[in-house]
């Protein structure tokens, strides 16, 4: 079984403060175990 979470949130960042935003992210998924985690996309805001 397979379970998916999302969540939309428009954020403004530099390269730094995104790539220090990705490893929290990475951290949280470790720390829950979860092994599935590859990021998430991102784009211009409409």
């Amino acid at each position: 079984m397979y379970r998916t979470n999302e969540l939309e949130k428009i954020e403004k960042h530099t390269v730094d403060s995104l790539c220090r935003r990705n490893r929290e992210f990475e951290a949280l998924a470790a720390k829950n175990n979860i092994t599935a985690y590859d990021g998430w996309d991102v784009g211009p805001v409409e």
